[in-house]
C-alpha cells in the first residue's frame, strides 16, 4: 500500500509573512513507521509518494517549529482523503491517495481512465531472470519486453543490444528521436547528447582539449612536469585526506615536482603511486559527512549545512589559512608527542577514525578545491563523479539551468511546468520565471558557501581563464574518464611480453577477464596502473597500452608495476589456479605491489 500525498499546499496567512518564508513540518504516523516531510509554507505544491504499511488510523500532524497548528486521523482506505486547513496564520488543503497497486500500474491506471479505457491489475508480470542480468517481463498487453537489472533500461528484443554502429559503452544508450535523429543517453549522468563522446573521434577531441588546458597551465603557470627539486607529501593510506592536507594546501608549483610516498611502504614517485594517492584520495572525499553521494553522483552535502552553523563568506574571505591548519602535522611522519599537535598523533593512532580528518568545514572544501585542481594540472584522474553544478561551479561563467539537474523526476516535473501555458503565476513570478529561479537555488544557492569556498581553493591552481570554453560534461569526462570500457577493447590494448596469444596462461588470462564485471577491471586497472580510471584515449594510444609479461618465478601470486604499466605472472596448471590467484593478487593488494 502507498500514500500519495500530491497537490497539497499550505500557505502562511500572517501579517509579515511576505517578508520571510516559514518552513513547517508534517509528520505522519502510520503504526509502523514515522515519517516527517519539510515542505514551505507558501503557492508551491507539494507531491510525494511514500510507501506504507498502515496498522489502525494514519495520524497527521502540523507543526510550526514545535507548535502543533493541525492535526488529522486519516482511514487506511483506498481512495481520495482531503483535509482543509483554516488555523490562526496558515491556510491550505492537503490531498491523501492511498493506493493499493505499485505506482506504475496507478500511474497506467489514470492514463486508461482518461481515455475510457478499463482498468488493469498490474501493468506487467515477471516471467524469469536469466544470469545476463536480463529480466523478461510481459506488460498487460500481453508484449514481451526485456528489462536489465543493472543498467536499469528496457528493451523490445535483446537482440538490438551492441549491433550499434558505435561501441556504445556499459551504462549508454543509442536513440533515434521523432524526426529521426540520433541522440545519446548518459543513464549514469542522467543526461543527453546528440554527440557520443567515447567515438574514437568523441575521445580525440576530449583529449586534445585536455591537453590544450594542461599545456597552457604548464606555459603560464610555470608547472613543473619533472624537476630536481621535489615536495614530498607523506600519505597514510587510513587518512588519506588529514595526512596531506597541509602540504596540499600550502603548495606552490615552484616548489617543484610533487612526490607522492606512502607511509611504511617501498617506494616514491609521480607514476604510479602519483596516480594512486589521487584515485584513492577522490574515494575519501566522497564519503566525507560534508559530501553526500546518491545515485553514484558526489555533490556538497547541503542538509549538513543546513543543520549545521555555517562560517558564512565574509568570515572567512580574509582569514589566513596557516592558524587554522597549525595544529595539524606538516606530515604524518612528522608528530612530536610532546607539542600541541599530539592529538593529531592520538588522532592517527585510532583505526576507529580510519577514512576521517580534523579539518574544520572551510579547510575541507579548500582541500577539495585544491585538490581538483592539481588533478587537472597535473593530468590526473579521480575515481568518483561529482554533480553538473559542482563542476558547472567551478568554471567561469557558470549556468544553473535545467539541463544540469540530475534528478529525473525533478527534470521532469519543472521541464513540463516551463512549458505550461497557464498563466498563473507562482509566487508573483511566471512559470518559467520560477523554474529559472528553482533551479539556481536548487543546483547553486543552498550551497553557494560550500561552492564558494571550493572554488577559492580550485582558483589558487587553475585560474578561471583556463576554463573559458569548457564545458561541465567536458570538466566530468576530464576527471573521470571513461565509466566503463569493452573488454575486448582493454585487451587489445595489451602487449606481451615472454610470451604469446598461443601460451595457455594467457589465454586463462584472457578468458577470466572477460567474465569479470567492471568492478573488477577497475581494481584490475589500478593493480597494474596504480588508477582505476579508464582514460578518455582511443583505444591503441600509448597511454592506454598495458604489459603482460610471463616470468618463471616461484611464486603464483601476480604482481606489477604500476610505474611502467607492467603485469608479471608465472606458470599455471588450469584457469580455475590461474584465477584464484587473480583474485587473490588484485583484491587483497594495495600500494608499491612489485617485489
Amino acid at each position: 500500500m502507498k500514500l500519495y500525498l500530491k497537490k497539497s499546499t499550505i500557505k502562511d496567512t500572517r501579517f509579515f509573512s511576505f517578508i520571510k518564508v516559514k518552513s513547517i513540518t508534517i509528520k505522519i504516523d502510520t503504526g509502523n513507521s514515522k515519517i516527517s516531510i519539510n515542505m514551505k509554507a507558501k503557492k508551491s505544491k507539494l507531491n510525494t509518494c511514500i510507501p506504507i504499511k498502515a496498522e489502525g488510523e494514519i495520524k497527521l500532524e502540523i507543526l510550526d517549529n514545535t507548535n502543533i497548528i493541525y492535526t488529522a486521523n486519516i482511514k487506511p482506505e483506498i481512495g481520495m482523503h482531503i483535509r482543509k486547513i483554516n488555523t490562526p496564520g496558515f491556510k491550505g488543503e492537503l490531498y491523501f491517495e492511498i493506493l493499493g497497486e505499485n505506482s506504475f500500474t496507478y500511474l497506467e491506471n489514470m492514463k486508461l481512465q482518461e481515455k475510457g479505457y478499463s482498468t488493469i491489475e498490474d501493468i506487467s508480470r515477471e516471467e524469469n531472470v536469466g544470469n545476463d542480468g536480463f529480466m523478461r517481463r510481459i506488460d498487460y498487453t500481453g508484449n514481451v519486453y526485456y528489462a536489465h537489472n543493472r543498467i536499469l533500461q528496457t528493451f523490445r528484443k535483446i537482440e538490438t543490444i551492441g549491433n550499434d554502429p558505435v561501441d556504445v559503452i556499459e551504462g549508454w544508450e543509442k536513440r533515434i528521436d521523432n524526426n529521426g535523429k540520433t541522440f545519446y543517453i548518459d543513464h549514469y549522468n542522467r543526461t543527453t547528447h546528440r554527440s557520443y563522446p567515447w567515438s574514437v573521434v568523441g575521445m580525440s577531441i576530449i583529449q586534445e582539449r585536455n591537453n590544450s588546458i594542461v599545456q597552457n597551465l604548464h606555459e603560464k603557470m610555470g608547472i613543473p612536469s619533472y624537476t630536481l627539486n621535489k615536495y614530498k607529501i607523506s600519505v597514510a593510506r587510513k587518512f588519506m585526506i588529514q595526512s596531506s592536507a597541509y602540504k596540499i594546501l600550502h603548495y606552490r608549483y615552484n616548489n617543484g615536482s610533487i612526490r607522492i610516498k606512502f607511509v611504511d611502504e617501498i617506494g616514491e614517485d609521480y607514476g604510479g603511486i602519483f596516480r594512486e594517492f589521487f584515485y584513492l584520495a577522490s574515494k575519501e572525499i566522497a564519503k566525507d559527512k560534508r559530501m553526500v553521494v546518491k545515485e553514484g553522483i558526489v555533490d556538497v552535502n547541503y542538509e549538513y549545512l543546513r543543520n549545521r552553523k555555517y562560517i558564512k563568506p565574509n568570515q572567512y574571505m580574509n582569514t589566513d589559512d596557516v592558524n587554522t591548519l597549525l595544529q595539524m602535522s606538516k606530515t604524518i611522519d612528522d608528530i612530536d608527542p610532546s607539542s600541541t599537535l599530539y592529538n593529531v598523533a592520538t588522532f592517527y593512532s585510532d583505526d576507529k577514525n580510519a577514512g576521517t580528518n580534523m579539518l574544520d568545514d572551510r579547510s575541507f572544501f579548500q582541500y577539495v578545491g585544491a585538490f581538483l585542481g592539481l588533478v587537472i594540472a597535473f593530468n590526473q584522474n579521480i575515481a568518483v563523479q561529482f554533480s553538473l553544478s559542482f563542476y558547472e561551479n567551478l568554471l567561469k561563467t557558470p549556468k544553473y539551468d535545467l539541463r544540469k539537474i540530475q534528478d529525473p523526476q525533478m527534470q521532469k516535473n519543472l521541464l513540463c511546468l516551463y512549458k505550461s501555458t497557464d498563466n498563473e503565476e507562482i509566487e508573483d513570478m511566471s512559470p518559467q520565471e520560477y523554474v529559472n529561479y528553482t533551479c539556481k537555488e536548487y543546483l547553486y544557492i543552498i550551497k553557494r558557501e560550500a561552492y564558494e569556498v571550493i572554488k577559492k581553493g580550485f582558483n589558487n591552481y587553475v585560474g578561471d581563464e583556463f576554463l573559458a570554453d569548457i564545458s561541465c560534461y567536458e570538466l566530468n569526462y576530464m576527471l573521470f574518464g571513461r565509466p566503463s570500457i569493452p573488454i575486448n577493447s582493454l585487451l587489445s590494448s595489451v602487449r606481451l611480453v615472454n610470451c604469446s596469444t598461443e601460451d595457455k596462461e594467457v589465454q586463462f588470462l584472457y578468458n577470466i577477464l572477460k567474465r569479470k564485471n567492471t568492478k573488477f577491471l577497475k581494481k584490475f586497472f589500478m593493480f597494474v596502473r596504480g588508477t582505476g580510471t579508464f582514460p578518455n584515449n582511443p583505444i591503441g594510444a600509448d597511454s592506454m597500452q598495458m604489459y603482460f609479461e610471463k616470468t618463471n618465478a616461484d611464486s603464483k601470486m601476480f604482481t606489477a608495476t604500476t610505474c611502467i604499466y607492467r603485469l608479471y605472472f608465472s606458470n599455471y596448471e588450469s584457469e580455475e589456479e590461474m584465477e584464484r590467484y587473480l583474485d587473490l593478487s588484485v583484491l587483497n593488494t594495495e600500494g608499491f605491489h612489485h617485489a
